[in-house]
């Protein structure tokens, strides 16, 4: 029996070497960290996390999109509080506008929280998006990673966060 442990450990051992020395190259585009896409007319919106501004790209296929049509919509001012670490932007098409939801900073991670844009024209790539604000509940606690949905004709906002110094993330839902 041991002699069979020990030809199974140098093949373990052989698998985990050659683990290590490959390397995965994603076939979509050469980063981005929290992606988000949604589908609206035929048209693929995706996003992700570019840490200093929010870029929309536009595809009829999500494997095209190292060649999709792509526009930065929001730049953020220096020295505010939402101009840093914008973390996992997603746009939605909501009630007859587009909107942009995102996590910002103005340079500490603690003061992470999550703010929104707004975009009347029916094609997200043009028109002009607006700053619209932050958007909390009484809390007002670190907030990231929110998401949208609509339920009984009424708007949801769901994210992660917690409150103060970091303890333990939760969950948080606020009716619109």
């Amino acid at each position: 029996m041991r002699p069979f442990i020990i030809v199974l450990m140098l093949i373990q051992s052989a698998l985990c070497a050659k683990a290590q020395n490959s390397t995965f190259t994603n076939p979509l585009l050469p980063s981005g960290a929290d992606p988000y896409s949604c589908y609206k007319d035929g048209w693929y919106y995706y996003t992700h996390t570019t840490a200093n501004s929010i870029v929309l790209w536009k595809t009829r296929s999500l494997t095209d999109l190292a060649t999709a049509q792509r526009v930065t919509i929001y730049k953020p001012t220096e020295n505010n509080a939402w101009s840093k670490d914008i973390w996992a932007p997603q746009v939605q098409f909501l009630r007859g506008k587009w909107y942009a939801y995102f996590a910002a900073t103005g340079g500490k991670n603690e003061q992470h929280r999550m703010y929104v844009l707004e975009n009347p024209s029916p094609d997200p790539m043009t028109g002009t998006w607006t700053f619209k604000g932050q958007v909390t509940d009484a809390t007002n606690k670190w907030a990231i990673d929110a998401d949208i949905f609509e339920y009984k004709k009424e708007l949801y906002m769901i994210w992660s966060g917690w409150e103060g110094i970091r303890t333990n993330s939760r969950i948080s839902i606020l009716l619109k």
